[in-house]
């Protein structure tokens, strides 16, 4: 069973899949780019996440992704995945060892980890993370994490496939970026499609 459980945050506790893609929208049309669907952008994203930008807006430097998308994504409303809070004082309950490891700064996570409910849930955060490889590895090693007692819980590809790299069991969530059939297609540990299946697999 696991001890360890490292969450990404956006896309799998804070519901931005919506105010996610209508950043990208308005970005794509401030610095002059064609718009996409949903389904594109859902299929379509990659991370390092600079990789999608620089596929779409070559011209554009990280600096000015990260200060246009923070200060547009601030205009939309955060949410909760319903069920999740309840899931995450529930494994805290069950003494597991719950991390973040997110892209998100902690100007913008902390306030949602307020908003949501979770001071405190978390026994360590990791912020403004790009190079979540690098990051992943140094969180496993920093504290000391048996690596067979450690999941990584994400909704993109990437970010299983570094667990899968470094070792540890691996979750994809359906209700973030990337769609079932993406996360099916790297053989992930296990598919949550609801709060419900994620529970039974952590408890």
């Amino acid at each position: 069973m696991y001890q360890n459980i490292i969450f990404d945050w956006s896309g799998v506790i804070n519901d931005n899949l919506d105010s996610m893609y209508q950043t990208i929208s308005t970005m794509f049309a401030h610095f002059g780019s064609s718009p996409i669907t949903l389904a594109e952008f859902r299929n379509n994203w990659t991370q390092p996440y600079m990789d999608f930008y620089n596929h779409y807006l070559p011209h554009i430097s990280l600096e000015e992704e990260k200060k246009y998308f923070v200060n547009q994504i601030k205009q939309f409303p955060s949410k909760v995945y319903p069920g999740m809070v309840d899931l995450l004082y529930l494994l805290k309950q069950n003494n597991k060892t719950l991390f973040v490891l997110s892209s998100d700064s902690s100007s913008t996570l902390d306030p949602q980890i307020n908003q949501f409910g979770l001071t405190g849930v978390f026994n360590k955060i990791y912020y403004d993370v790009y190079d979540k490889k690098t990051e992943h590895q140094k969180l496993i090693l920093e504290n000391n994490l048996d690596i067979f007692k450690t999941v990584t819980i994400a909704d993109t590809i990437y970010e299983l496939q570094i667990g899968q790299g470094l070792g540890v069991s691996s979750i994809g969530v359906t209700w973030g970026i990337h769609p079932p059939e993406k996360l099916a297609s790297i053989h992930p540990s296990a598919i949550a499609a609801t709060i419900v299946d994620l529970k039974n697999l952590l408890i």
